[in-house]
């Protein structure tokens, strides 16, 4: 039952939107600090416009990292007790995601 061979069609599906969800919503966010020095580095308009851009496409990326535990926890119980809640890894990676957002708030 490793990666979804074997289990219902929407686990793959629901498999599908997490791992997706972890691509765009952590990638949207993970150079914040490069548009940052690109923007102090343009003075002026152009440096307001990536700052702006940069928002904006972080503010979109912030919502999408929520779907991530969402997706995660739909997995789980989507997997027919392939997986359950009380294995070490999947409470450790809710963990970790809560601790995460608790810290960059």
């Amino acid at each position: 039952m490793l990666l979804g061979v074997g289990i219902s069609g929407y686990y793959n599906v629901l498999l599908v939107l997490h791992i997706l969800s972890a691509i765009v919503g952590l990638g949207s966010v993970m150079l914040n600090g490069l548009y940052a020095s690109q923007g102090q580095r343009r003075p002026g308009p152009p440096g307001r416009a990536v700052s702006e851009a940069n928002f904006a496409v972080s503010t979109v990326g912030e919502y999408v990292i929520y779907a991530i535990p969402v997706f995660g926890i739909l997995l789980v119980l989507a997997s027919h007790h392939a997986w359950k809640f009380s294995q070490t890894w999947i409470c450790l990676s809710l963990l970790i995601h809560v601790i995460a957002i608790g810290i960059s708030h």
